[in-house]
């Protein structure tokens, strides 16, 4: 083999399996910077600002039987669901900081709703009739029994007017848009504040706003296996509402988003500010196919809110389940009691407790308490069907029922309530749903053919490489032998032809 064309051979075999070997190591590093929450990554855009469908579905109730259940002539309230207020869903994260060098990141995650008709089926100034939960919130929040006995003589008074009443009902009538939002003055509201000041307005959610300062990590240094955990929550580690450190831990992430290359574990966990805990959902058996690709679905079970389940002890006072609501029940009064104690600078007490829909896992008898509740796992279920090679999730729904536990006051419009009355009351269930976006679908279809390529490629080129190398070495082995073996006939030849001419002289 010519000498240039061996050097040729040796130089392509080289060129080849550097370049094979470059692509085959430094494409992860790459993947794995794309793929995290560092700034600049291409999911970096789609995490601070999602443009995936997502929308804030409100379910409503409308006590039938308020009246006759307040004066004892029906044994239980009677409620009928009326329509679904429905609002498209806008998030943004804001005050954006990396920690530990860029390993953890920082955030506000601001969120927006803007009503859609189209997916309603209801007008915002529809009206509803629900437990007064304002009312209650207002009695219960009396720093001692004289303020109370004062309010209490109050609100018996403006009982008394027609245009007054409904206001200072324990069920009132409201616009469902405006019980949810506070669009416009409450009568309760704007009748105590030339006495005692404070706003006049009063809205159960809020828009425009956030749920807390969250900090996770952003899969640096990890190859995002840890990318969304959450590892701190308005600058705590932990929570304190609850009996045990168990119960109080912050696990898994945000819901938003999730480590890649997901192990097929048993369970998911995802920390959820409403709830004031970490929730688990369960995997199910099989996976789903949804255009083409395969997704795990993970959904909540009966033992989420099982009191006697091990895990759920610490989440009853005390950690005793007989101090527990029951199955399907979370007290978070003392949670929400914290925070808007913190906005309003004063101690507030209210009754917040959490449920599936209809009291979806509960127990027959919470069940049976309200007129009008068949639960049902295929509508009120919680679920999320995720993509675990990307961490995506391409569809979910969480669902959650908000009730209020209301109890006997010295009223005129509960004179008819024994005096240790006291009943749990749903006011709404709501569901966050996000559809599968096809633009979402396409773009893990892309890369994960992108991905494909570049590892065959990478593959294909480090093989050809090697092999070329090995071809080189091969042919210059042997040209080298070559020649350093051959013998040296000329001497040989030289010795035969002497004899030759020495036979013919004799």
């Amino acid at each position: 083999m010519g000498k240039k064309l061996l050097t040729g051979l040796l130089i392509s075999a080289t060129a080849l399996l550097l370049l094979g070997l470059i692509l085959l190591f430094s494409y992860p590093a790459i993947y794995d910077r794309e793929t995290s929450l560092m700034r600049g990554s291409q999911v970096f855009k789609q995490w601070v600002e999602p443009d995936m469908p997502v929308y804030m579905k409100y379910h409503f109730f409308t006590y039938v039987n308020a009246d006759r259940f307040l004066k004892g002539q029906d044994e239980k309230p009677e409620v009928k669901e009326v329509g679904v207020l429905s609002y498209r869903e806008y998030q943004k994260k804001t005050d954006i900081k990396y920690q530990k060098r860029a390993q953890k990141v920082s955030y506000y995650n601001n969120k927006w709703y803007v009503f859609d008709a189209e997916t309603s089926s209801m007008a915002e100034t529809d009206t509803v009739v629900i437990p007064n939960i304002l009312l209650f919130t207002i009695l219960s929040s009396a720093p001692n029994s004289i303020e109370r006995s004062i309010l209490e003589k109050l609100i018996n008074e403006w009982n008394t007017n027609a245009t007054r009443r409904n206001g200072v009902s324990p069920f009132f009538e409201v616009g469902a848009a405006d019980f949810l939002w506070g669009l416009k003055d409450n009568v309760l509201l704007s009748l105590l504040s030339p006495i005692i000041g404070g706003p006049t307005k009063f809205g159960i959610q809020t828009n425009n706003s956030n749920d807390g300062l969250y900090q996770v990590f952003t899969g640096k240094r990890h190859g995002n296996h840890n990318r969304g955990l959450v590892s701190a929550w308005n600058g705590e580690r932990s929570l304190d509402y609850w009996s045990c450190d168990a119960a109080n831990m912050l696990n898994g992430t945000d819901g938003s988003i999730f480590p890649v290359e997901m192990r097929r574990s048993p369970r998911l966990y995802v920390f959820n500010t409403q709830m004031c805990r970490s929730l688990f959902l369960e995997a199910q058996s099989g996976e789903e196919d949804v255009q083409g690709l395969s997704l795990t679905r993970y959904q909540t079970t009966p033992e989420l809110f099982q009191v006697d389940f091990e895990d759920n002890m610490c989440f009853c006072e005390g950690g005793d389940v007989d101090r527990c609501l029951g199955d399907g029940l979370l007290d978070v009064s003392d949670c929400y009691e914290d925070r808007v104690s913190k906005v309003l600078d004063e101690d507030v007490q209210m009754s917040v407790i959490v449920s599936g829909p209809e009291f979806l896992y509960a127990s027959n008898q919470t069940i049976e308490s309200i007129v009008g509740f068949n639960p049902n796992p295929e509508i009120h279920n919680s679920f999320m069907n995720i993509h675990k090679p990307s961490g995506v999730l391409l569809s979910g729904a969480k669902r959650i029922q908000l009730n209020t536990r209301l109890t006997k006051f010295q009223l005129n419009s509960m004179s008819s309530v024994p005096d240790n009355w006291s009943y749990i009351l749903p006011l709404f269930w709501a569901e966050e749903v996000l559809h599968v976006d096809e633009g979402v679908v396409q773009s893990i279809k892309s890369s994960e053919k992108f991905s494909l390529t570049m590892t065959v490629v990478s593959i294909v080129l480090t093989g050809l490489g090697f092999l070329l190398l090995l071809a080189a070495i091969f042919a210059l082995i042997f040209t080298t032998s070559k020649y350093e073996v051959m013998p040296d006939y000329s001497l040989d030849v030289d010795q035969k032809l002497s004899s030759s001419f020495a036979s013919v002289d004799s």
